[in-house]
């Protein structure tokens, strides 16, 4: 029997309890112990390239998977299905393509077992396996016993030429690398585990019981060297909740750190009218009932002496500008500053542009600072911030900058949260007595799972609805090789040129250098390779330029990515927002915030390497004006391919919440959740698609701990073990984080 993280999917908390009694005799090494006190020097270089370089190293070095040994039977006497382990004798093997795929190769190995009996196996790891499996080769092999065509073989094949495994009731599977294999870390787990001391335990024994978890050295040996099913299980249940109740006690120390801070409160004017009601008279359009939701429950906070820290949460085009831009303008009413930082310039540019257009009249003042910006604008910009005439200040990072200082900062609006870490979301807040508040936004939905692992610290508004006026996008899959198919697109671009429309191409990577290997756009585009047939190589934004002038030589044709001086990327923005180009050609600098009413078509070559959520994101830069939007999802993934399923997906719905899910369930969480906020050893056995009860339970003890006892004085045990699962800048923001065990 096999097990993968789909057995944990519906796992409940009610194991036995572990007993470390019944462990085996241990040794008295300490976990800091470098394995070259326990391997020779080769051995120890094999470990070193799974960066594993002490003992505590390797207890944290999870398994993928464990497979169950069957008996050791005579092959006669079975019967198909069955899991068997047998002595084998090679006779002669043969690699060949695999029929779905030629470029991949599998090695079929025929040959008589210790019974005498004929078998023949299929191995995958064909390039691993072939130089073991010469003539008279003799090895234990272990497998899903069956037969074709009236010859028994075996499937999911696992072989040990020493056999000194064989005694093992269970296997345990390691993720390997190049010819440091699962075989050969599994041979030597046991001579890492005897020699290590007990483990201390560092749940409160209450919590521990309550969820009859195995204690914790226990479970950390019963994870590597198990030798029941339910063992296994146990243990990766325990295991997995620790990386839960980990990130559970940064997040919820350092919202009751922040709920400790001091703010102004900045209510609504109401005496007579101000700029926020100068703003709404302006609006084209009426607020959606999930503006005015969202909206009341910030001015609500702004209003409040303990600073909002806040997520606002809402699908593509569902209108956060808006609402963000209502907030900055009460505490602009009120006699502050405001700040709306970006992760982009091209992203910053737009937003100060929208705002000096939508805010025209009203008297407000708005600037620009990013540090792409000449050193006099930036001194500029700062003297006017400085002194009290700017009344918000629109920009990049150069905000967060020890130079920019505000005559009084109230509130700070961070778009696109995932491409900040927390330190940075942090900065300005801390650099100040009186903190100013914080309104968080995403540009893309997230499943409740991300929110309170990533979120958690942050009180959380959801906008629902699309603004009037906004209009539905039509999704295509455009499968590159339809030759028809792809005439078409060019057509359907000449038609909308034609009628003074405008087109997004966007493309996965920028160029390629001199070896030929491709180079992707920093922070985006460069989804996670899947199994399946292999694809041809993606077009760079260059190659596709190229091809929209030879298609389209009457069209008007700019480039953008973000690797292009600043300058350059403004200019080329400003032509397009202009109508002075017919196609812009990008990779994912254009993600997010880029608004161009006249923009119809989203043509998203490669698509297939993007992710969905990502796709969700990039069409909703068309259907902004009062034209339909079309996204074309072109792809050269054949239909057999995985990553098919997620293009058909993407295209049949527009809810952002399910593409959000849809994206979670088929990619890394760390790739999902952005290298600030994936930790340094928490997410490694946590599913977030699947952990949202397990999460759920862990914040609730969180939060039982901590309101006991906020600084974890009487919890030595679990700050020592925390300083080992969380992030420097993760423990610097917690309360507790001086406490010293």
């Amino acid at each position: 029997m096999t097990f993968t993280p789909e057995d944990f999917k519906h796992l409940t908390f009610d194991p036995t309890p572990g007993d470390a009694t019944a462990t085996a005799a241990m040794g008295t090494k300490a976990p800091s112990t470098p394995l070259s006190e326990l391997f020779d020097e080769a051995e120890t270089q094999a470990f070193a390239k799974l960066k594993i370089h002490t003992i505590q190293d390797f207890l944290t070095y999870w398994p993928r998977k464990w497979n169950e040994r069957g008996e050791y039977a005579d092959i006669d006497e079975c019967f198909d299905g069955e899991i068997i382990t047998t002595g084998f004798t090679v006779e002669h093997a043969t690699m060949k393509p695999l029929p779905s795929n030629p470029r991949r190769k599998m090695l079929i190995v025929h040959g008589v077992t210790d019974h005498d009996r004929d078998l023949s196996m299929t191995l995958f790891n064909a390039w691993t396996a072939k130089d073991d499996m010469v003539p008279g080769a003799h090895m234990t092999v272990s497998g899903e016993l069956g037969t074709y065509k009236a010859t028994r073989q075996l499937k999911k094949v696992e072989y040990d030429l020493d056999g000194d495994l064989l005694d093992r009731p269970m296997r345990t599977v390691y993720p390997g690398k190049a010819k440091v294999t699962p075989v050969w870390i599994e041979k030597r787990n046991a001579a890492i585990l005897d020699p290590c001391a007990p483990l201390p335990e560092h749940l409160p024994e209450t919590i521990r019981q309550a969820h009859g978890f195995p204690d914790y050295d226990t479970a950390v040996r019963h994870m590597h060297l198990p030798t029941t099913p339910q063992e296994a299980l146990d243990a990766k249940a325990r295991l997995t909740y620790d990386e839960a109740l980990a990130t559970q006690l940064a997040l919820v120390s350092r919202r009751a750190g922040a709920h400790g801070d001091l703010s102004r409160p900045y209510p609504r004017r109401t005496e007579h009218e101000g700029f926020l009601d100068a703003y709404e008279k302006l609006l084209p359009y009426e607020l959606t009932p999930g503006q005015c939701e969202a909206g009341e429950k910030i001015r609500e906070a702004l209003a409040q002496t303990t600073p909002m820290n806040a997520l606002l949460l809402g699908d593509v085009g569902s209108g956060k500008t808006t609402v963000a831009t209502r907030a900055l303008l009460q505490v602009v009413d009120a006699g502050a500053q405001g700040a709306f930082i970006a992760p982009t310039a091209v992203l910053a540019e737009q937003h100060y542009n929208g705002l000096v257009s939508d805010l025209d009249g009203t008297g407000v003042v708005i600037d620009l600072l990013t540090g792409s910006m000449s050193a006099a604008d930036q001194k500029a910009a700062r003297a006017r911030l400085k002194d009290g005439t700017t009344h918000i200040i629109v920009g990049t990072h150069a905000v967060l900058s020890t130079k920019t200082k505000f005559s009084c900062l109230g509130l700070v609006v961070v778009d696109e949260q995932h491409r900040f870490g927390v330190e940075q979301r942090n900065t300005l807040r801390d650099r100040y007595e009186i903190t100013p508040h914080m309104l968080v936004m995403t540009a893309t939905p997230i499943p409740q799972t991300i929110a309170m692992t990533v979120y958690g610290d942050l009180d959380t508004y959801e906008l629902h609805g699309i603004p009037a006026g906004r209009k539905p996008i039509k999704s295509v899959v455009v499968p590159l090789q339809k030759e028809v198919w792809v005439e078409r697109i060019w057509e359907v671009f000449a038609d909308q040129i034609t009628h003074g429309h405008q087109i997004f191409l966007v493309g996965h990577l920028i160029n390629r250098s001199g070896d030929e290997k491709p180079t992707a756009e920093e922070g985006g585009g460069d989804y996670a390779p899947e199994e399946g047939p292999e694809r041809p190589p993606s077009s760079t934004v260059y190659e596709l330029a190229d091809l929209a002038r030879q298609k389209l030589p009457h069209a008007r044709v700019g480039v953008l990515h973000g690797k292009m001086d600043a300058e350059d990327k403004q200019r080329i923005m400003a032509q397009y927002a202009a109508g002075e180009l017919d196609i812009l050609v990008s990779t994912t600098v254009i993600e997010v915030g880029v608004n161009v009413p006249n923009a119809t078509i989203m043509a998203i070559w490669d698509a297939d390497r993007f992710g969905a959520a990502q796709l969700h994101q990039l069409r909703g830069r068309v259907g902004r004006g009062q034209y339909d939007g079309l996204c074309l999802l072109v792809t050269s993934a054949p239909e057999d391919h995985p990553s098919r399923e997620r293009l058909d997906a993407v295209a049949s719905t527009l809810d952002g919440y399910e593409i959000a899910q849809l994206d979670l369930e088929q990619r890394r969480e760390g790739d999902v959740l952005g290298s600030d906020q994936s930790g340094k050893t928490r997410m490694r056995l946590l599913n977030l698609s699947t952990g949202e009860r397990i999460i759920r339970s862990a914040r609730a003890d969180a939060e039982t701990i901590l309101a006991g006892d906020p600084t974890l004085r009487h919890h030595p045990g679990l700050v020592a073990w925390l300083n080992t699962m969380l992030t420097p800048d993760e423990l610097a923001a917690c309360p507790w984080s001086t406490t010293k065990p």
